[in-house]
């Protein structure tokens, strides 16, 4: 998909990605205790707020669904051509502003 379409967005999602990969792959570089359940470390472990992850859960969120409308922007609109206030209202105004740039 890089290949084919110019997107800012790559940069982002690689590195998180990578940072992901440390966690999964229990790498020293993501700093966790690795038998900790999620709330352990919430409470303890965690350097973010409550708030700053579901700030970055959004955003990465966000960058994955600006992705996928800029690569399969024909599907989408094809599958939402009568109803485009529900389409709206599932991407948010800022993605939805996004979409109807590409028309």
């Amino acid at each position: 998909l890089k290949s084919n379409r110019r997107n800012e967005n790559w940069n982002y999602l690689h590195n998180v990605y990578i940072n992901a990969c440390h966690y999964v792959h229990f790498s020293p570089q993501a700093n966790i205790n690795t038998s900790a359940t999620f709330l352990q470390l919430l409470v303890n472990d965690c350097h973010s707020s409550q708030k700053n992850l579901i700030r970055n859960l959004h955003r990465l969120t966000s960058s994955v669904m600006e992705t996928y409308i800029t690569y399969f922007h024909y599907e989408v609109a094809s599958t939402f051509y009568r109803s485009m206030a529900d389409l709206k209202y599932l991407l948010g105004n800022s993605l939805y502003t996004k979409f109807k740039a590409l028309n």
